[in-house]
């Protein structure tokens, strides 16, 4: 049980990261129309059991962004833990780049809730939480670790851009390797981007075109140690849509426990 909770945190954080590369998903609008927000369904397992429902919304167009994210547990882990968690996020868009305004999270566990939440500084870009946010993050975090970061729901916005960017070129190692630093308002972490291909998987008992990205989370700061050594010892691999939105089809990672998968319901 000491270890479970770290793990599902983790899955969460995979969600987070990962599900929101939809957004700049319609390109062929003008910057006066306004897109229709997409609603994605998922359904999560661990260890080949179902763990948990997934709903993620979507709204966005050429200037601004805002989206929401909601996590159920289910079964045995819901049995266990009562595992609840929401996010969301509002920003606006510049050279397709996402710059966050404000990010909020809830997590609540047998009826013990927590909220993190961190606002831009327009001037230094730097991330502030309010004083009565968790555990003196701003003590245990410095401010050059919380300048120029993104959120767990507008990481991807630029891991998209890296992607269009390396189909132009028709060169992906202009996403290989990278590192995308990201702050949820109580923990620092980087994502880095290790490989991508294009192959064909079956997705939903069909073979479709698939962008594979193979990624790892590595912590930086604000994580208690057995946490840390979990999530620096995971390889994430994600298969995305092989169109011009890139929707996450499919998340999966080996965990030390077992592995965890989470799969599109609706939405495509």
């Amino acid at each position: 049980m000491r270890i479970m909770y770290p793990m599902i945190r983790l899955v969460l954080i995979l969600v987070l990261a990962l599900i929101n590369a939809p957004a700049f998903a319609i390109e062929t609008t003008t910057a006066s129309e306004a897109v229709q927000p997409m609603v994605l369904q998922y359904k999560g397992f661990w260890g080949g059991i179902e763990a948990a429902n997934i709903t993620l919304s979507l709204e966005e167009d050429h200037q601004k962004y805002q989206s929401k994210f909601a996590f159920e547990s289910k079964g045995l882990i819901k049995k266990i833990l009562r595992l609840y968690s929401s996010a969301e996020n509002s920003g606006t868009i510049k050279n397709d780049s996402p710059t966050t305004s404000e990010f909020t999270s809830t997590v609540s566990k047998r009826k013990k809730e927590k909220k993190y939440w961190w606002r831009l500084d327009p001037k230094t870009g730097v991330a502030r939480v309010p004083d009565e946010n968790n555990e003196d993050t701003e003590k245990t975090i410095p401010e050059s670790m919380r300048q120029h970061i993104y959120d767990p729901l507008s990481v991807l916005l630029k891991a998209r851009n890296l992607i269009r960017e390396a189909r132009i070129k028709n060169d992906w190692s202009v996403i290989k390797d990278k590192i995308l630093p990201v702050y949820d308002g109580r923990r620092r972490y980087d994502i880095s981007l290790q490989d991508i291909a294009e192959r064909e998987d079956k997705v939903a008992g069909q073979m479709r075109k698939v962008i594979d990205i193979t990624l790892s989370i590595v912590p930086v700061a604000g994580f208690k140690s057995r946490d840390a050594d979990i999530w620096q010892n995971t390889k994430i691999h994600a298969f995305l849509s092989d169109d011009d939105r890139h929707i996450p089809l499919r998340i999966q990672a080996s965990t030390p426990i077992a592995p965890a998968v989470i799969m599109l319901q609706s939405g495509l």
